[in-house]
């Protein structure tokens, strides 16, 4: 081949790997049917990749003074509609496909996973004579159902010498309603077949996440890192079925890399990402957040714990008023305690008969206003919702909302985030203010102070831009434009 023609060829690679890296980037898309249809459709590579059986929360407006309504979804456009199951505020529930009206404030949260044979979903919602209403899609929300806060929790060292302490464990979990994401040693020296029959139980009575937690549990640097990182995801596919929510078809996804001893290294970091794992989970604590999204890499960087539940000599916390407290904080910042624990040394220590872990498992759970969720299913969820610049409106069929502030992105933010408001036909030519308060409503900042015309527009708040800064804590935002008003909180960590 010529330079020439093989300069060509590169360069056609480039471009394709360029378009291919859009494409992903476009991982979701909604558009109105007639204005009272929607459909949502996400990537079929990144659908592939992922299986996206665990349901989203879309937010959907619907006609003001509506009540008695019904919501539906279906897959294909000759599918027969199916009706969702209506929740209220006053239900516990979490992960499944359902709808909660909120009439208030016009809109509805319809929550519903894809169907593994395609790509796209659609919803329709109904009056009481069946009728279908004028909706419009407003955005993928942060949390499943939109709830205020997030709960998750992960165990280590699942293989048959511990595995008596994990079914003890898991008991007591379940019982509260707490999913846990147990890291799993795979290799057949760790994990015996009657290990992986005790898993595969623990897996059918639910609240369980089955992950890697390497094959052999080794200290870094680890001579084949491979066998440890592709291996034990192979091992846990080859020896367990799955549950439906971990499936695509036949296809079964391993969302999470448990890292032995918490030990990260380069080598590690790029096997976790050709493996197609979502995120790696490490020890470091007061881990509260997101971690961000690394495009390179395909996945998200390594995430910490909020606190290990144990004993001191395991690094652990077990002073009920440390959990407890640091829990209400995590909550109302809106963020996510992440409850990490070794089922062995919870058993070692007789922590079980201790009072402070039933305690404080009961203080945590079975809230209505928070997800409980397994930590890949968290992630997986977060794949779609961490940007919302991936979701395309289709502008040409959608009403653009008249007044729309959305949430901040990155929230918690340091030192800069992004805050997106919409202003309608009928509500443009008017001055439009956006400013931020502090929790004691001082006034920190104007971002903006203008007349608008109609559009969507994205601005940009960066606290080193304040003179003396700002510390850690909550702040609101607040759009203005003649008699509208709409406030968000956000929250500010250093």
């Amino acid at each position: 081949m010529n330079t020439f023609y093989f300069r060509i060829f590169i360069l056609m690679i480039v471009l394709s790997l360029s378009i291919f890296s859009q494409s992903l980037n476009r991982k979701l898309s909604a558009s109105n049917i007639s204005g009272d249809e929607i459909v949502i459709a996400v990537n079929s590579t990144v659908h592939e990749n992922y299986g996206f059986k665990y349901p989203y929360t879309y937010k959907i407006t619907i006609p003001s003074g509506s009540s008695d309504l019904k919501a539906y979804r279906k897959f294909f456009t000759s599918m027969n509609w199916s009706q969702l199951s209506e929740k209220t505020n006053d239900d516990f529930f979490n992960g499944i496909d359902a709808v909660r009206f909120d009439y208030a404030n016009n809109v509805a949260y319809v929550s519903a996973a894809f169907h593994a044979a395609t790509d796209s979903l659609f919803i329709k919602i109904t009056d009481a004579q069946n009728i279908n209403v004028g909706i419009n899609f407003i955005e993928l929300c942060r949390y499943y159902d939109n709830r205020d806060a997030v709960v998750t929790c992960t165990a280590d060292d699942w293989h048959m010498s511990f595995s008596n302490y994990f079914i003890e464990s898991l008991t007591y979990f379940r019982q509260y309603n707490l999913w846990v994401t147990a890291g799993i040693v795979t290799d057949s020296g760790w994990c015996n077949d009657l290990t992986w029959q005790q898993i595969q139980t623990q897996l059918n009575l639910g609240y369980v996440e089955a992950t890697s937690h390497s094959r052999n549990h080794l200290y870094t640097p680890y001579n084949n890192t491979n066998y440890e990182v592709q291996g034990s995801k192979e091992d846990i596919i080859n020896n367990l079925d799955l549950p439906p929510q971990f499936k695509k078809g036949e296809k079964e996804y391993v969302y999470i890399w448990i890292a032995p001893y918490g030990q990260y290294n380069d080598s590690i970091d790029y096997y976790v990402s050709l493996n197609q794992y979502l995120t790696s989970r490490l020890t470091n604590e007061q881990y509260y957040i997101f971690s961000d999204w690394e495009e390179n890499k395909n996945k998200f960087a390594p995430v910490g714990i909020t606190y290990e539940m144990g004993e001191a000599s395991w690094a652990g916390v077990h002073d009920l008023d440390s959990l407890n407290d640091t829990f209400d904080m995590v909550i109302e910042n809106g963020e996510i305690y992440h409850l990490m624990f070794h089922p062995h040394v919870l058993n070692q220590y007789n922590s079980w008969n201790d009072g402070y872990v039933i305690d404080h498992l009961e203080y945590i759970s079975n809230r209505k206003n928070i997800w409980y969720v397994a930590l890949g299913h968290l992630y997986l969820y977060h794949l779609l919702e961490y940007d919302d610049p991936n979701v395309f409106v289709n502008d040409k069929k959608i009403n653009v909302p008249d007044f729309n502030l959305a949430q901040n992105y990155p929230n918690p933010f340091n030192p800069s985030t992004k805050i997106k408001f919409t202003i309608g036909e009928s509500n443009q030519e008017q001055l439009v203010t956006l400013k931020v308060f502090d929790v004691l409503g001082k006034e920190i900042a104007v971002l903006v102070n203008e007349v608008k015309s109609a559009g969507e527009y994205e601005i940009d708040f960066n606290v080193s831009s304040i003179a003396g800064g700002l510390p850690s804590g909550v702040y609101f935002y607040q759009l203005n434009s003649g008699n509208l008003s709409q406030t968000k909180k956000s929250t500010l960590i250093k």
